[in-house]
């Protein structure tokens, strides 16, 4: 669900070993894209450093950012049990009913030309984070997106049928979090962020239904949660390590 740079040292090798398991599993991976695959944002928060440190210049940081560009804002997972609205932030004004708008939108406009509705959209998708503090929306303290409140989250996910909306985006202690009378759910899969947070990590494992040796009490959603495999002095400051010639010939 996004951010797959600009969280720890070594975001060339994760988005390069995603963008590889998505070509070698197109059907398999899916990757949605975060306020950090953005050009302005990961400039300023690590990923350009990292990129100027491994590449010795920043061209392969520019090639990124055309990729991200292509990165889907959403998904909607459907199961025979479960449906879920996934995606990096969560909701907006101009996205607080039916989810049809996101299909009219020309990702590379973003930043661009796209119109303000549609930037609207897209700031919501990638930069919104749940609320108590007001029903439906408030700016965001954080300078885009929006705050969002219970009663939005509950008649977004009444119109369109959704069981929850899941994102990302924010560090929560346990590495998951349900807010808004669950429906709201916060999965953040980054240890100890930044090397001294101390949350755990988590992955949501969605529930295979259907099978013939199905448990009918077995629980739709498990929780995987870890911690982080290094040492905080490993986290933070970021080493930087020359990539291999291997990886140039992906940027030629």
């Amino acid at each position: 669900m996004g951010d797959f740079v600009d969280r720890g040292p070594c975001g060339v090798e994760v988005v390069m070993l995603l963008f590889a398991l998505k070509v070698e599993y197109p059907q398999l991976i899916h990757m949605l894209r975060g306020n950090h695959e953005d050009p302005q944002t990961s400039r300023v928060y690590g990923f350009f450093n990292e990129v100027h440190a491994k590449f010795g210049c920043g061209a392969p940081w520019v090639r990124f950012n055309e990729i991200f560009c292509y990165l889907p804002l959403a998904a909607v997972v459907t199961t025979p049990r479960i449906r879920f609205f996934a995606s990096h932030g969560g909701l907006s004004p101009s996205l607080s009913k039916s989810f049809d708008i996101i299909t009219t939108i020309e990702r590379s406009d973003y930043g661009s030309v796209l119109d303000n509705v549609l930037s609207e959209v897209v700031d919501g998708l990638l930069w919104s984070d749940p609320t108590d503090s007001t029903a439906y929306f408030s700016r965001n303290v954080r300078g885009c997106g929006y705050l969002f409140g219970p009663q939005a989250s509950r008649e977004f996910c009444q119109v369109n049928k959704f069981d929850f909306i899941c994102r990302a985006h924010q560090v929560v202690a346990e590495g998951y979090e349900w807010s808004h009378d669950n429906r709201v759910l916060t999965v953040f899969s980054v240890p100890n962020y930044c090397g001294f947070s101390g949350n755990l990590g988590a992955a949501m494992i969605v529930q295979p239904s259907g099978s013939e040796d199905e448990d009918e009490d077995e629980e739709e959603l498990r929780f995987k949660q870890f911690k982080s495999a290094v040492e905080d002095s490993e986290c933070s400051p970021y080493l930087a390590k020359p990539c291999g010639e291997f990886v140039f010939a992906a940027f030629d």
